[in-house]
């Protein structure tokens, strides 16, 4: 019977459907909400399962970590909520990341994942992230996220949840993250054209 339980463990990531379920019922059902640009932290440590190879902590377990930060930000500022409100059928897709890690997360280190809504356009939200040692302060990675929105615009949501839907001015690393994420997917797109020519029988 014990190995019949660990079977699961074998073909699917079984903690992070545990955690997940955890974090979404655990935002399902806090009334107390909070401002959209709070900074939102939650707390981490380094275990032997994070660590890769060098024995430090692996770079996929920062996305997975920021995954889970991002799920307490969408359901405390009520902007899942209020989505769904304003239609059923709506939803979010991480459409860009770009992370930049500056130090290594040793072994059993504690860190903060400190999550902030910065700005949106007529698409999507922007998020930064930070992991953040506690004791000084000092900031071992940072990203950038862009959350696109479907079926709903985000200056629609935020004019039904506070009222306003203009975004606050967009930082200058930000705006050139967007300027970057723009010619890279013109440039996609072009090749595609050049692809689907170079395939056509003339």
């Amino acid at each position: 019977m014990i190995s019949i339980a660990f079977i699961p463990f074998l073909f699917f990531d079984v903690y992070h459907f545990i955690r997940m379920t955890f974090v979404v019922a655990y935002e399902k059902f806090m009334k107390q909400r909070r401002s959209l640009f709070d900074d939102f932290v939650t707390q981490g440590v380094c275990t032997t399962n994070d660590l890769d190879y060098w024995l430090h902590m692996n770079n996929a377990r920062y996305l997975r970590d920021m995954d889970f930060a991002r799920v307490h930000v969408i359901g405390r500022t009520g902007i899942w909520e209020t989505m769904q409100n304003m239609k059923a059928s709506s939803g979010m897709v991480l459409t860009a990341s770009t992370i930049r890690y500056r130090k290594e997360i040793k072994l059993f280190d504690f860190y903060n994942v400190h999550t902030q809504v910065k700005c949106w356009d007529e698409k999507g939200f922007y998020m930064e992230q930070r992991f953040v040692r506690p004791k000084d302060d000092f900031v071992y990675a940072i990203a950038l996220m862009y959350y696109k929105l479907a079926g709903l615009t985000p200056g629609d949501v935020m004019q039904e949840l506070t009222g306003k839907s203009e975004s606050p001015e967009f930082p200058e690393e930000i705006r050139l993250w967007a300027d970057y994420n723009l010619a890279s997917s013109n440039m996609l797109k072009n090749n595609n054209v050049c692809d689907r020519d170079k395939n056509k029988n003339y």
